[in-house]
Formats: structure tokens, sequence, C-alpha cells
């Protein structure tokens, strides 16, 4: 579901050490203290080696990092993660819907979401969940209980993004669109230059509703529905 998979070609995971010395070098000229780790994804894993390492070399830096909770995001951890200047994690959430992670591959579990937010909240640390309304198949209920789920753990989150799903070429979705009940437009126009028109890796799309026909996507409804509920 996520254009990511399209943008970045693989992943290679640097030396730790290497890293740690390219932190402390910033910090020494010119000077930063603030870093933003802008990878899409960092596992539980390395960052632990990467907090153990900024601890043994007594770097003062404060940073934050997105990640995607699992159970893997123990409270230990989270604490090593604070004291090594963990400051705010952007959480890949997207549904609180068991059945929608399901049908995103996403590879979490939503009965551990809520306790991954309380613990990254006890060792210090902000949250930001990141959500996606209008994911293929949703419904009512799922939408009921991805609500739910927001005002249970809304003590441990201190800010949410509401991001409308968007149909990528390329990506499952795109690739199989009628298996997962859409109807593919064509491509988004993306800008005009001159009398060409650019496209876009964005696909246009309608929804199969259940009597056959099309209709709009749900996207722009559900974060409407949020906001109102936000509020």
């Amino acid at each position: 579901f996520c254009a990511h998979n399209r943008g970045f070609a693989g992943y290679r995971r640097k030396d730790i050490g290497r890293f740690v010395d390219e932190l402390e070098a910033y910090g020494k000229s010119p000077g930063a203290r603030h870093f933003y780790l802008a990878d899409q994804y960092v596992e539980a894993a390395d960052l632990e080696l990467l907090s153990s390492a900024i601890l043994e070399r007594g770097l003062a830096i404060d940073w934050s990092v997105m990640g995607r909770p699992t159970a893997d995001y123990t409270p230990e951890r989270l604490d090593l993660f604070s004291r090594a200047g963990c400051r705010w994690i952007s959480w890949g959430i997207e549904t609180a819907s068991p059945r929608l992670l399901g049908v995103i591959r996403k590879g979490t579990d939503a009965a551990v979401l809520k306790s991954v937010l309380a613990a990254s909240a006890g060792a210090g640390i902000s949250n930001l969940a990141m959500m996606i309304f209008g994911l293929p198949t949703g419904t009512d209920d799922d939408l009921r209980e991805t609500f739910a789920f927001l005002e249970e753990a809304g003590e441990s989150i201190d800010a949410v993004t509401s991001s409308i799903f968007t149909l990528w070429e390329g990506t499952p979705f795109g690739r199989d669109p009628a298996r997962h009940g859409l109807s593919v437009v064509g491509p988004a126009a993306l800008l005009r230059v001159g009398d060409r028109q650019v496209r876009s890796f964005r696909l246009d799309y309608r929804e199969v509703a259940s009597d056959g026909t099309l209709r709009p996507p749900r996207g722009a409804q559900e974060a409407d529905a949020w906001q109102e509920r936000r509020r």
C-alpha cells in the first residue's frame, strides 16, 4: 500500500560504530544536537545497538525516528532509547482493524498497539500515530475499531496524522486492484509541459460497492469523520 516500496531502491545497513562516528562529527561541526532518522523503518534491534553505542560514547543528542509498533519494542528497549536521546517516534499504525492490517500485510498485531504506545509514553518518548483512512475493503465496522483504539490509547498519543489512502502503480494493490474491490480509471495527471501531459505513478480509481456499482473512494469521507470525532 505504501509508495516507499517503489520510491526507495532497497535497504542497506551501515555499521553502527561508523554511524555514531558521523553523529559525533556533526555534533562538533556544525554543532548539531537534534537528529531525525529518515529511514522509513529501523528495526528495534538496530535501535537498541544504536542507543547503546550513543550512551557508551557519551553523546548528548536528541533524535526521532519512524517505527512499526510491534512487540519487539519492549518497555526495556524503549527506556534505553529514551536514555540515549530518543524524543519522538512516528508510528506507522495505519488502522486498528485486525482485518485491515491483514489486508495491507502490515505485519503488526492490533492487540499490541496500545501496549507499545503506553510503554513508549512511559519511557518519556512522544508518540505520533500515523493513520491511513480509506484503505481498500474498509467498512464502517473497521473505522469504528480504529476510532475506539485512538480514544482508548489517547493518553499515550501526542499527535495524529490522518492520511488518505492513495493507489500507487507498482504496489500490490496497484498490480491487482480487482482483488481488493478497486476499479482503476487511469493514471493521475501530474503536470502539463506545453501540449504534453506528464502522468503520475498515482492511479485514479473507484471502489466496487457490494451491488457491483462503482462509488468514490471512502478515504475523504473517513478522514472527515475522524476530524469530527476528534473534535
